[in-house]
C-alpha cells in the first residue's frame, strides 16, 4: 500500500487563503451578513472541511467554526455543523484548552438544540472539567449556564436550578458579563415556572428583560419577552402575555430570525387557544408551522407544530385531520425521546379516538400517557396534564354506555 502524499505547498497556501477569507467574513455577522452567507454555505463548508485536516490551518479554521455559530443556529444547520466541531475538538492539544472549552460549549449547544440531551450534558461536563483545571472562572460560569440549560430541557429542575445558581455566583466577579447574566436569569425564571413558583419566575424574567433593555439587544430581548409571556400565560394573565408577545414580534420583524418568530407566533396561538378563539389560534399555529417545516432538522418544533394543529383540528371537529397531525407529532417526539411531550400528544389522540367511538384505544392511550407523566412529579405542567387525562379517562363510555372508573 502506497503512503499518502502530503498536500502540496500550493494546496496548503490555497486553503490558508480561503480560511483567512472566511475568518474575516464571519468575524462580525450582522443579520444581513448571515442572510447573504446562506447562499454561499457550501463554499464555507468546503473550506472548513479541508482547513480542519491540515496542521497549518486547523486552528484558524476552528475559529471560523466558532464565529459561524450564529449562522448555523439561525438556519438550523445543527446536524451538519457537529462533525466540524468534533473534528476541531479532536485536534486540540494541551496548549489549546481554552479553544477546546469554547468548541465544547458550542458542540453541547448543538446537541441541546437537537434534543440529544445526554450528549449535551456529557459535552458540557467535559468543558467544565477543563475550565476548572485552568481555574478559568469566567468560562466555568458559561459552562454552568449551559449545563443549567441542558437540565432545564431535560426537565431535571433541581439540577437546572443548581447550575444556574453556580453560573450567577461565578458571574458576580465579572460585572461586564451582563448578557450571560440575563440569559441565566431567563432560564432560572423558566425553572421556577416549571415547578409552579410563578412569583419567583416573574421576578427573574422581569430582571432578565430589564437587563436586555439596558444592553440594547433586540433579539435577546425578544427571547426574554417571549419567555415572560409564557410565564404570564401560566398565570392566566393572557392580555399581559399578549402585550409582551406583540413587543417581541415587533422586535423580530426586521430580522431573519425565523425560528424566534415562529416561537412567538406559536405562543400567541396558545393564548388564543386558551381563550377558545379557534380561528385566531389556527392562524397563529399555521404561521408558526410554516416556518418549522422550512427547517426539517428541527424535529422538536416540527412536533410542536403538528401537536398544536392536531389540537385545533380537534376543537374544530375535524377529527380525521386531528388524528393525522397527532400521530405525526407522536412519531417526531419518539425520534427525540421526549417522553412528557409525547405523553401530552398521546392524551390528545386519546380524546380524538374517544370522539370517533374507539373507546378501547382511547382508554389505552390515556393510560399510557398517564404512566409516562407520573414519572415527572416535580413538573407542574406534567402533573396538571396527568390530572386532566385521568378525568377524561374516567368519563369514557364503553360501547354499552357504562362509565368506566
Amino acid at each position: 500500500m502506497s503512503t499518502p502524499q502530503p498536500p502540496s505547498p500550493q494546496f496548503v497556501k490555497s486553503i490558508a487563503a480561503g480560511v483567512a477569507y472566511w475568518k474575516q467574513r464571519t468575524g462580525n455577522l450582522s443579520d444581513q451578513a448571515i442572510v447573504s452567507l446562506d447562499a454561499e454555505r457550501q463554499n464555507l463548508y468546503r473550506i472548513v472541511e479541508f482547513g480542519l485536516t491540515l496542521s497549518e490551518t486547523w486552528r484558524e479554521t476552528a475559529v471560523v467554526t466558532l464565529q459561524t455559530f450564529d449562522f448555523v443556529e439561525r438556519y438550523a444547520y445543527w446536524q451538519e455543523w457537529i462533525p466540524f466541531l468534533e473534528q476541531a475538538i479532536a485536534r486540540c492539544a494541551r496548549q489549546d484548552r481554552q479553544l477546546k472549552i469554547k468548541l465544547l460549549n458550542r458542540l453541547g449547544q448543538l446537541y441541546r438544540f437537537l434534543r440529544k440531551l445526554p450528549a449535551a450534558i456529557n459535552t458540557h461536563q467535559k468543558a467544565a472539567v477543563i475550565a476548572q483545571a485552568l481555574n478559568d472562572k469566567r468560562m466555568s460560569a458559561e459552562v454552568h449556564f449551559n449545563l443549567g440549560a441542558d437540565y432545564l430541557d431535560k426537565r431535571d429542575y433541581a439540577k437546572a436550578e443548581q447550575y444556574g445558581q453556580l453560573a450567577l455566583a461565578g458571574l458576580a466577579e465579572f460585572p461586564q458579563a451582563q448578557s450571560l447574566r440575563a440569559s441565566t436569569l431567563k432560564d432560572l425564571g423558566m425553572v421556577a415556572n416549571a415547578v409552579g413558583d410563578l412569583e419567583l419566575a416573574l421576578t427573574r424574567l422581569h430582571q432578565s428583560v430589564i437587563l436586555r433593555r439596558s444592553l440594547n439587544q433586540p433579539l435577546f430581548l425578544a427571547r426574554a419577552l417571549n419567555d415572560l409571556a409564557i410565564t404570564l400565560f401560566s398565570a392566566q394573565a393572557y392580555d399581559e402575555a399578549r402585550n409582551y408577545l406583540t413587543e417581541a414580534m415587533a422586535l423580530l420583524i426586521p430580522t431573519a430570525h425565523e425560528l424566534d418568530k415562529a416561537k412567538a407566533q406559536n405562543n400567541l396561538g396558545m393564548i388564543y387557544y386558551a381563550q377558545a378563539k379557534w380561528p385566531q389560534a389556527e392562524q397563529a399555529f399555521r404561521q408558526a408551522n410554516s416556518i418549522y417545516e422550512r427547517q426539517p432538522g428541527n424535529i422538536y418544533h416540527l412536533a410542536v407544530g403538528a401537536n398544536n394543529l392536531g389540537n385545533i383540528m380537534l376543537q374544530r371537529q375535524n377529527l380525521a385531520m386531528a388524528e393525522t397531525y397527532l400521530r405525526r407529532s407522536i412519531e417526531l417526539w419518539q425520534k427525540i425521546d421526549d417522553a412528557p411531550m409525547r405523553a401530552n400528544t398521546l392524551g390528545t389522540l386519546g380524546e380524538v379516538m374517544a370522539a370517533q367511538g374507539s373507546t378501547t384505544e382511547a382508554r389505552q392511550l390515556y393510560e399510557g400517557a398517564i404512566t409516562i407523566l407520573n414519572a415527572y412529579p416535580d413538573d407542574v405542567w406534567a402533573s396538571n396534564i396527568a390530572q386532566k387525562l385521568k378525568k377524561k379517562q374516567r368519563n369514557i363510555k364503553d360501547n354499552d354506555g357504562q362509565l368506566k372508573n
